[in-house]
C-alpha cells in the first residue's frame, strides 16, 4: 500500500510539474511572438522619479489595432545612486505574464565615483498566471531579497506602469 501511495504522489507531483513547464513554455512563446511584433506596436516614452533616486523612464509598446491601444510590453529603467536596473514586462490581454529583470549594482555611489564600476548583476526571469507568481529564475545572489519579494515588487512596477500608460493614453485623447 505505501508503494501505491508513493506512485500516486510522484505521478501527481510529475503531472503538477509537466503542467507548469507547459505553462512557461506558452508563455515564453506570447513573449517570442511580442517581441517580434514590437516593431508595429506604437512606442512612447515617459520620465517618472518614483522609488529611485536618480529618476527612470518607461517605454511602453501598445498594439495599435486594439481600442485604446492595448499595453504589450513596457521597459523600466530606473537609476540611483548604488545601481540601476532594467524591467521588461509582457502583457497578454492586460495581465502580466513575464518579466526579466537585470540589476546592476556599483561598487560605490555615484556619488563617490561618477564613472562607477559594477559589482554585481543580477538576472531575473519571472512568470505570471492570474496575476500570481508562478516561477521564478534569478542568476547572481541578492541577498536581501527572496523571489516573492522580487515578484510582489515586480507586480508593484507592473501597477504603476499600467496606471502610467492609461494617465498618458487619456491624456492623448484629450
Amino acid at each position: 500500500m505505501n508503494k501505491l501511495l508513493t506512485v500516486a504522489i510522484a505521478a501527481s507531483l510529475y503531472i503538477l510539474a509537466s503542467a507548469q513547464t507547459s505553462v512557461i513554455e506558452q508563455i515564453d512563446a506570447k513573449v517570442r511572438r511580442i517581441d517580434g511584433e514590437s516593431k508595429k506596436y506604437v512606442r512612447t516614452q515617459q520620465k517618472f522619479y518614483e522609488g529611485t533616486s536618480e529618476g527612470g523612464q518607461m517605454t511602453f509598446y501598445a498594439s495599435p489595432y486594439a481600442t485604446g491601444k492595448e499595453l504589450k510590453k513596457a521597459v523600466v529603467e530606473a537609476y540611483g545612486e548604488t545601481g540601476k536596473s532594467q524591467t521588461q514586462l509582457y502583457y497578454d490581454q492586460g495581465e502580466l505574464i513575464f518579466a526579466s529583470r537585470r540589476t546592476l549594482l556599483y561598487r560605490s555611489p555615484t556619488s563617490v565615483n561618477p564613472r562607477p564600476r559594477i559589482a554585481k548583476t543580477i538576472n531575473e526571469r519571472v512568470y505570471f498566471a492570474g496575476g500570481k507568481l508562478l516561477k521564478h529564475f534569478i542568476k547572481g545572489v541578492n541577498p536581501t531579497l527572496r523571489p516573492e519579494e522580487s515578484a510582489e515588487q515586480i507586480l508593484s512596477l507592473s501597477q504603476e506602469v499600467r496606471k502610467a500608460f492609461a494617465e498618458q493614453t487619456r491624456r492623448s485623447h484629450q
